[in-house]
């Protein structure tokens, strides 16, 4: 199989030229074992490409690509060598298939090896890594000793662990015991937010509306180390333009019409604890802009104020966008994605989520059946026919978990006073909005044959303007009200 050698560009490699040697990568470039070499350099433009013409010249038969890296300022910045590290290395699975990839960590920072050594051991297995021979001969392979590719069994017991011990360190056991299911892809998403609970970089959630994205985020951050400080959550795509300055950074009084007093802002109120960012991808640009300047630096300043405020918070987003794809359409800013996405972890849609489906829907039901009971003493209990569990399950859930709940309390409510009000009877929810009209005109032909007036029946119904909604209804269904 050919090899293709990836590196950071080092201090010594740089320097080869003027020692009159080949640095750690031009020596292992000339043992011809490898093919192509594809390195990150983050000195400047004019020291790459005369690294490059030296490295051509010393050794070649070499195919060398060096790509500039020159606005890395902080060689040390875990958060953005794993972005620029899997980045790359999501390129190179994808252009290179036929070669089998090498990871240098000699050259470069101490951070920068690291951050090779835990992208070969966790997200690309299948890499090798090396480092130069003692006698700088040439290079030999890393063997880890131990690496966080454990059986699922294994893992399973180190999720079990780490949640005891969260539980210590939290008010509710841990926010894991809310994330139901044992399918194959819930039980990946847990583990995988399990391990990146403990460690403090940011996450970016991706999933579709309705997958319980926050509930992951609060999960993460009960495990967390931050799980007895504040959990401050924000929709970005449910508040104004206007307004989001001020939810983020707060304002002081005076500030602009209508702030009569001063406001913290989701920062300042998550000091110490997490801040999750629903649906990042609506957050206009400026804001995205000001929200980069706040991770770099860990301080704010309240709209209407000169002060700047330190501030101290993991940062958990989610969206159901391609933050990248709006990237390219100059809606969201790269170097914000770069930021928030150092730990992505995909959340499946329920439709992925088979098993899941009967436990997830009698869970609902009971706590439907409790609750209605508390409001109304006279209501009936429901179960699941059969027919209904069949149903559910062949339904693809657009709406994955929260429009599963909204439709069993749908039909709770419908199926009360029917013939067999205690069962759920469902043929078919291929298409729900003739299933909620079927439901809906089951409904008003039992209310009817109780003889009750339209006013009466609309209460029952929900209908808050008496007749008017009920006329239409009646129409709809081709009903007369005798």
């Amino acid at each position: 199989m050919k090899k293709l050698l990836v590196s950071w560009v080092g201090k010594a490699d740089l320097s080869s030229e003027e020692m009159g040697t080949l640095g750690p990568i031009g020596t292992a470039l000339n043992t011809e074992d490898f093919q192509t070499a594809i390195l990150l350099c983050n000195y400047s433009e004019k020291n790459s490409n005369a690294y490059e013409r030296y490295l051509k010249k010393r050794v070649p038969g070499a195919k060398v690509q060096i790509d500039s890296y020159s606005d890395l300022q902080d060689p040390t910045d875990y958060s953005k060598l794993w972005s620029i590290g899997e980045r790359v290395l999501e390129s190179i699975a994808k252009d290179y298939p036929e070669f089998e990839v090498y990871l240098y960590v000699t050259p470069g920072t101490p951070a920068m090896a690291a951050t090779w050594i835990l992208l070969g051991i966790s997200l690309f297995t299948s890499s090798v890594l090396i480092q130069t021979n003692s006698d700088f001969s040439g290079y030999r392979n890393i063997r880890i000793p131990k690496t966080i590719s454990e059986s699922e069994k294994n893992i399973d017991q180190i999720v079990s662990a780490q949640v005891s011990r969260a539980a210590d360190r939290t008010d509710d056991h841990s926010g894991f015991s809310k994330i139901l299911g044992d399918s194959p892809a819930i039980k990946e998403a847990r583990i995988k937010a399990t391990r990146t609970a403990l460690s403090p970089h940011p996450v970016l959630l991706l999933g579709e509306s309705g997958t319980g994205k926050e509930l992951f985020a609060y999960a993460v951050h009960s495990v967390s180390g931050r799980g007895k400080k504040p959990f401050e959550a924000i929709n970005c795509g449910a508040i104004t333009e206007s307004l989001i300055e001020s939810e983020l950074f707060g304002h002081e009084k005076g500030a602009f019409t209508g702030a009569g007093a001063q406001k913290k802002g989701i920062f300042e109120r998550a000091n110490g604890g997490t801040v999750f960012l629903d649906e990042l991808g609506e957050m206009p640009l400026e804001q995205q802009r000001r929200l980069l300047r706040v991770l770099q630096e860990k301080k704010i300043r309240r709209v209407g104020g000169e002060k700047e405020i330190d501030v101290d918070f993991r940062l958990v987003c989610a969206t159901h966008q391609k933050l990248r794809g709006l990237a390219k359409q100059r809606k969201f800013r790269l170097d914000l994605y770069y930021r928030v996405a150092v730990i992505k972890i995909n959340l499946p849609a329920l439709r992925d989520r088979g098993e899941d489906i009967k436990l997830l829907s009698t869970i609902f039901l009971e706590k439907i059946n409790k609750e209605s009971k508390k409001a109304n003493l006279d209501y009936v209990e429901k179960t699941l026919s059969e027919g209904a569990i069949q149903a559910l399950l062949s339904y693809d859930w657009p709406g994955n978990i929260r429009e599963l709940d909204s439709v069993l309390t749908a039909c709770s409510v419908w199926c009360e006073g029917e013939e067999n009000a205690s069962s759920i009877d469902i043929e078919s929810i291929e298409n729900l909005s003739s299933f909620y009209d079927d439901l809906e005109k089951r409904k008003i032909k039992s209310l009817r044959m109780q003889k009750l007036t339209k006013k009466e029946a609309s209460a029952k119904l929900g209908y808050s303007d008496d007749n008017q909604t009920l006329t239409k209804r009646l129409n709809k269904h081709n009903l007369e009200w005798k």
